[in-house]
C-alpha cells in the first residue's frame, strides 16, 4: 500500500487549517459587515459636530442674543468656552434628533474661522447614537488655490449605535474647506477630507480606514435632511482576526446627488446601507 509522502501530508494539513480558518470566519460575516458600516457612518458625527459649532458661532456673531431654534447656545467669552445644550432633545438644522451637550473650547475670538477648537461631549446623543471623546481642529493654512485647510483630529472618538455595537477612532484627516467660508450662510459649507484613521470595534477588532478617493461632506445637503457625505470612497483594511481582503464604502460618485445611502462592498457582497 502506498503511503502519502511527508510533503503531501503537510499540504493536506495546511489545506485543512485554511478551511478551518475560513469556517470560523464564515460565522463572523455579520460582525465584519457591522464594523465596516459603523466605521463608514460613525465618523460623520465628528463632521456634524464641527459644523454645528460653526453654525452656533455664526448665529451669535450675526444675530447676537438669539439662541437658535434647537438647542441653547451659551458663550463664556472670558474662558472661551461655547456650549450648545440640546437638553432632552430637538431636531437640529442639519437634521436628526439631538440630545445632551456639545462643548467647544476656542483659542481666539468667537467666529474666527482660523481659531483652534477642541470639541467635547456631555451625554450627547444623535438619533439614538451616543457620541463621546474629542474632536479638534488645528493647523490652519491657505492652499495655493485659495482653499482653506485644517487638520481634524479624533481622540478616543467613540460612537455607540442603538444595537449596542460601537466604534472608536484615533487619528487625523486633512479637512479642506472648499466652499461656504465667509458667505454668511450657516448651512452652505462644503469640505473635502483626505488621509487615514485608526479604529477599534466594540468587539476589540482593530482596523485601518483609508480615504482612497477624497470624500466630500456637503452641509447644504445635510440641512435638507440627507447624509452630508455625498462623494468619495474609503477602504477598511487590517481588520484584526480576519484575512487581508478588500472592504470599501462608496459615498457616491455625484457630489450634487443627495440621499441617505452608502454602498458597502466586501469580498462577499455589495449592498446599500441607510445612514441616519
Amino acid at each position: 500500500m502506498n503511503r502519502p509522502s511527508h510533503t503531501k501530508l503537510i499540504i493536506l494539513a495546511a489545506c485543512l487549517a485554511v478551511a478551518g480558518c475560513y469556517k470560523e470566519y464564515s460565522e463572523d460575516f455579520a460582525e465584519e459587515e457591522t464594523i465596516v458600516r459603523n466605521a463608514a457612518i460613525g465618523q460623520q458625527l465628528a463632521d456634524d459636530a464641527l459644523d454645528i459649532v460653526y453654525q452656533a458661532e455664526y448665529l451669535l456673531k450675526m444675530h447676537p442674543g438669539e439662541t437658535g431654534t434647537c438647542g441653547t447656545i451659551v458663550d463664556d467669552a472670558i474662558n472661551k468656552i461655547l456650549s450648545i445644550n440640546y437638553d432632552t432633545g430637538c431636531v437640529a438644522a442639519i437634521g436628526g434628533l439631538h440630545r445632551g451637550k456639545i462643548i467647544v473650547a476656542y483659542s481666539s475670538t468667537l467666529g474666527d474661522t482660523t481659531a483652534d477648537r477642541l470639541v467635547t461631549f456631555d451625554q450627547y446623543v444623535v438619533n439614538l447614537k451616543k457620541v463621546e471623546g474629542t474632536v479638534s481642529l488645528h493647523d490652519f493654512a491657505i492652499l495655493p488655490d485659495g482653499a482653506f485647510v485644517a487638520v481634524r483630529t479624533l481622540t478616543d472618538f467613540k460612537v455607540t449605535f442603538p444595537n449596542g455595537t460601537a466604534v472608536t477612532f484615533n487619528g487625523s484627516h486633512d479637512r479642506v474647506w472648499t466652499s461656504g467660508r465667509g458667505d454668511n450662510l450657516a448651512t452652505n459649507n462644503r469640505y473635502t477630507f483626505r488621509g487615514s484613521m485608526q479604529g477599534v470595534s466594540s468587539t476589540g477588532r482593530s482596523f485601518t480606514q483609508d480615504i482612497t478617493k477624497p470624500f466630500i461632506a456637503d452641509f447644504y445637503c445635510a440641512s435638507q435632511g440627507y447624509f452630508a457625505r455625498t462623494y468619495g470612497t474609503v477602504e477598511l483594511s487590517a481588520l484584526g482576526g480576519y484575512p487581508d481582503r478588500k472592504r470599501t464604502v462608496d459615498y457616491g460618485s455625484d457630489s450634487t446627488k443627495y440621499d441617505n445611502t452608502v454602498t458597502v462592498s466586501t469580498f462577499r457582497r455589495t449592498y446599500g446601507v441607510t445612514a441616519d
